[in-house]
């Protein structure tokens, strides 16, 4: 790998940390009796918060052509469930 942040690598990145985030929020009730618990249920939404309007391609992709642009859309990411609200900012790297 050459360490870029690609959209897979932000993808995967920000759903391993939704799933460890979520796994350390517990359970949300037991069942009656001494039965098994019953594991939280989570939600993940993504917000879109702004958007970088033509964002020169060459700051991202080396030899890419002076004059190509593109919008990058900045997110951050919700975790709702097992009674918490969890905001996740992956930032941003070139």
């Amino acid at each position: 790998m050459n360490g870029h942040a690609t959209p897979e690598r932000i993808s995967r990145s920000l759903m391993l940390a939704a799933v460890a985030l979520a796994g350390g929020c517990g359970v949300t009730s037991l069942a009656g009796g001494g039965a098994a618990p019953i594991p939280a249920r989570y939600e993940v939404h993504a917000v879109r918060f702004a958007t970088l309007a033509g964002f020169p391609k060459r700051a991202l992709i080396s030899g890419a052509p002076p004059a190509d642009s593109i919008d990058i859309a900045m997110m951050v990411w919700v975790v709702r469930g097992g009674g918490r609200t969890i905001l996740v900012d992956a930032g941003f790297y070139r």
